[in-house]
């Protein structure tokens, strides 16, 4: 079986911002602090309304409180702040993948944003973040929040870890808790494919609740 991906080029301007490139190079070396809650809340809130406080809260390094506080300014201030604010959590997944899964366990294919092909069969939509070496592998759909989910999303992941005899694990990463993305993924089961093969089995949910022992 041949599983590779199928990189989509018209996202790539996002994910080589400059400044969305050095905060989630921030985040992930403060992945088991407060720094990586304070500044997925950044991200989440979608404003700077908690400079403030972050400035209050981590007095003791202002270099580092300055350092965030000017990239998150530069990420604001950009007319395409909420295609940003979507791409950090999916940069950040990937870039975690590539540098610590690339080494580890020697992935052969890391992409974001790409499409899955399956020997002679391509994915009907694409995926945020894909990795597979030989015999295990991960895909995802990673979103801010909960409503940002569809039956589709849910539909394709099923579909690629069927097609890939269970080699690629399907992933759902948010920044909802996790009672709220539960609710609502299982909502749009129940809704849009009753008695059908399309369920939440075998689909690993990642909250907010869970994002430090993932990234660990």
């Amino acid at each position: 079986m041949k599983i590779e991906s199928i990189h989509v080029e018209h996202s790539d301007k996002f994910y080589e911002n400059k400044y969305l490139k050095e905060l989630v190079d921030i985040a992930l070396e403060n992945y088991n602090n407060d720094f990586f809650d304070d500044i997925l809340g950044f991200i989440m809130m979608g404003n700077e309304n908690l400079s403030t406080l972050f400035k209050k809260k981590h007095n003791a390094n202002e270099d580092l409180v300055n350092s965030i506080l000017s990239l998150i300014t530069n990420i604001f201030n950009d007319n395409q702040c909420d295609s940003l604010r979507g791409a950090f959590l999916e940069l950040l997944i990937f870039n975690f993948l590539d540098k610590k899964y690339s080494i580890k366990d020697n992935y052969s294919d890391i992409d974001i944003n790409c499409f899955v092909k399956i020997d002679d069969k391509k994915s009907e939509k694409t995926v945020d973040v894909f990795a597979h070496c030989i015999n295990k592998g991960f895909i995802c759909e990673a979103k801010l929040k909960h409503i940002n989910f569809t039956g589709e999303h849910i539909a394709n992941l099923k579909k690629i870890f069927i097609l890939s005899d269970n080699i690629l694990s399907p992933y759902i990463i948010t920044l909802a808790d996790r009672r709220t993305i539960c609710n609502k993924l299982k909502n749009i089961v129940q809704e849009d494919y009753s008695n059908s093969w399309v369920n939440l089995d075998d689909i690993n949910i990642v909250s907010i609740d869970e994002l430090n022992s993932f990234f660990s």
